[in-house]
């Protein structure tokens, strides 16, 4: 038998033809073109067409396939009509150069899309618009704007992954742009939740998953309005900041509604400035200090009573206690709780002292000395200077501590300027080391001079009308302002203007003297 058959169509060229020598089959000839039916039944199950298909092609019924072996006779590509499946262990698409553009390795169970040229990948619904789209620089679900064309709705996404046990652990929806973590409970609200419609992330799950409750979780974060909520009913809030050893530097605690800044080792400060960067505020736990103001900013602390009053004002250095309507007070309580200083502003009154313990108010100077002591035990006021004394208008501006003057006609006084002169009135006070401890009529304005007119006072002396001893009787001198001895007790009579304590044997000076006027 020839190792080739050949059907000739009439009158024209070979049209069938089953060469054994090479293992062909050829259907069509040069001016024909060929296809082969497969039937089954009386019916076409398969087709291979070299020309155009028919214009109402045969349904094709059955499970048709085609199978194409290795020089082993295993089969490696098969092509299954009933299941539309491709079969093979390597797929491979090249381009015209031979590069492999997709491969698909069924042994590696791997899919290869690109390779010498950069790989795109696109998928597309029933209406000709994208729902995936992939190149080696992007991912897009769902259809963009731009590609949407004209019609009204493209395509969402929602990406989800599960575990090991099917759960669905992570949703990503462009619906309601979220992202939630975590195992879906009670209406899938999840564990750590991001909501870009709202502009929240949302942790932990609400009391009892309800969507009444969605916004009642431990944590969440609310960019519209800028706000951090910690904690919920049941579950109060804490937040804490560790420094590098670990300790809680800084602790926010909701549940006792407590602000706890510091730790082991590490001091706490608080610290608050301005608009213009200066520093307001600041609290040192390593100094325990607490500071108010700076410069150009002064500082004030202010207090306010149940309906709004300021009742208590510390600035511009000054405390001011209580308001119209209600009266201030200040207490200071000694060891054994007892009220030992009381200022009433509604009785306008200073109590110091208390039963067991009593009070006393001491008065000093300049340089520190105690001039002036209440003693509230034995009902004693103490007065460390020396002479009682009191102002006057004088005629002469030209007046000194320590000079003798005397009544002029306008009630003004003058230094003295005759001798045994009965209209003394003292001496002016504050020479050396003696100072009044009271002074009387003393009215507001301009200081005037005080005159002594009791008590130890330093005085100017002259002892060129004779030596002064102490305990001599002091007048009047002819020298202007001073004192001499008096040695006339005729004339002594109402000139007496006092003792002195020390004496002088020549010339003039100063010397202490008791005033006591006779």
């Amino acid at each position: 038998m020839p190792g080739k058959t050949q059907t000739i169509e009439t009158g024209r060229d070979v049209t069938l033809q089953f060469d054994a020598d090479r293992a062909t089959i050829r259907a069509g000839g040069g001016a024909l073109d060929g296809h082969v039916t497969v039937t089954a039944g009386g019916r076409v199950v398969g087709a291979l067409w070299a020309d155009p298909a028919p214009t109402t092609p045969a349904r094709l019924f059955g499970g048709g396939s085609l199978e194409l072996s290795d020089p082993t006779g295993q089969a490696r590509v098969t092509l299954r009509g009933g299941t539309g499946l491709i079969e093979g262990r390597v797929l491979r698409a090249e381009d015209a150069d031979g590069n492999t553009g997709v491969r698909v390795d069924g042994p590696d169970a791997s899919i290869t899309i690109g390779g010498e040229r950069s790989a795109e990948l696109t998928m597309i619904d029933s209406r000709g618009l994208p729902f995936l789209q992939s190149n080696n620089l992007w991912l897009k679900l769902g259809t963009p704007l731009a590609q949407k064309g004209d019609v009204a709705t493209g395509n969402g996404c929602t990406i989800m992954m599960h575990d090991n046990t099917g759960t669905e652990t992570i949703n990503i929806s462009s619906f309601n742009m979220r992202l939630q973590l975590g195992e879906p409970r009670i209406h899938y609200k999840r564990g750590i939740e991001l909501d870009g419609r709202l502009s929240k992330v949302k942790l932990g799950v609400p009391p009892d998953g309800s969507l009444a409750n969605d916004d009642k979780r431990p944590i969440e974060l609310d960019g519209e309005t800028a706000t951090i909520t910690l904690g919920r009913a049941g579950a109060p809030g804490t937040l804490r900041a560790l420094d590098d050893a670990g300790h809680a530097a800084v602790s926010i605690d909701g549940r006792n509604a407590v602000l706890t800044i510091g730790a082991r080792g590490r001091e706490g400060g608080l610290v608050v400035v301005d608009g213009g960067a200066r520093e307001i505020y600041r609290i040192d736990a390593s100094k325990a200090e607490m500071r108010l103001g700076a410069h150009d900013a002064p500082a004030s602390l202010r207090f306010h009573d149940g309906v709004g009053r300021e009742v208590l004002r510390f600035a511009d250095a000054t405390l001011r206690v209580g308001i119209d309507g209600n009266a201030g007070a200040l207490l200071v309580r000694d060891a054994a709780g007892r009220a030992v200083v009381d200022i009433d502003g509604d009785g306008a009154r200073i109590d110091v002292g208390a039963s067991g313990h009593s009070g006393e108010i001491a008065v000093r100077d300049g340089s520190g000395r105690e001039t002036i002591r209440l003693d509230g035990d034995s009902g004693d006021i103490l007065l460390t200077n020396a002479d009682c004394a009191e102002e006057f208008d004088f005629i002469d501006a030209d007046i000194a501590p320590g000079m003798v003057v005397v009544i002029d006609e306008d009630e003004r006084l003058a230094p003295c300027a005759v001798a045994y002169d009965r209209r003394v009135a003292g001496v002016v006070s504050g020479a050396g080391r003696f100072r009044p401890a009271i002074v009387l009529d003393r009215r507001p304005g301009a200081p005037r001079p005080a005159v002594a007119m009791i008590g130890k006072v330093e005085c100017n002396v002259d002892a060129g009308h004779g030596p002064i001893r102490c305990g001599d009787l002091l007048v009047s001198s002819p020298t202007p302002g001073h004192a001499m001895a008096a040695t006339d007790p005729a004339r002594t009579a109402g000139a007496v203007l006092g003792k002195a304590l020390r004496g002088l044997d020549a010339g003039t000076g100063r010397v202490p003297i008791l005033v006591c006027l006779q």
